[in-house]
């Protein structure tokens, strides 16, 4: 074993990938919540305005 990881069983889905080269490999882990939210509303719209 390489190290621990405190994942949560019983996902569809990996949290991990082998990079092609077959030497590194990727995984997402646990970390800080985030103390922020900020979500854009209409950003369509503001997008129009700032291309006029």
């Amino acid at each position: 074993m390489l190290f621990e990881y405190p994942g949560t069983p019983f996902r569809l889905h990996t949290n991990y990938d082998v990079h092609p080269d077959g030497d590194r490999f990727v995984m997402v882990g646990v970390g800080e919540q985030p103390t922020e939210l900020v979500v854009v509303l209409n950003w369509v719209e503001e997008l129009r305005r700032q291309v006029r």
